[in-house]
């Protein structure tokens, strides 16, 4: 879904903007973890920078019809989440997360 959602949803946006003449931009969301390997969510970590790629890959093909397309990439952020990742990561390398 990160990948395949992103995709066929930006193409149904851009075509529903150039169509309309409307100038503006797209702001797809990814992870810092799609910049860089992850031992424990590689899968995951390939799907965000699949979602890198693609933004930028359309930032170039829409920029002349007055489309941006930009990708934000947040870091870690405290959610109930993280803190699963941060203790799954902990016991594969051995450490004990408070």
């Amino acid at each position: 879904m990160n990948v395949t959602g992103l995709f066929f949803l930006q193409q149904a946006v851009a075509k529903s903007m150039i169509a309309a003449g409307c100038r503006g931009a797209i702001v797809n969301i990814a992870s810092q973890a799609g910049r860089r390997g992850e031992a424990e969510s590689a899968v995951y970590a390939a799907t965000k920078a699949a979602v890198i790629s693609i933004s930028q890959s359309a930032a170039l093909a829409l920029i002349s019809k007055g489309v941006r397309v930009n990708v934000v990439a947040p870091g870690n952020i405290d959610t109930p989440m993280w803190r699963h990742m941060d203790k799954v990561v902990g016991e594969h390398e051995g450490l004990e997360i408070v």
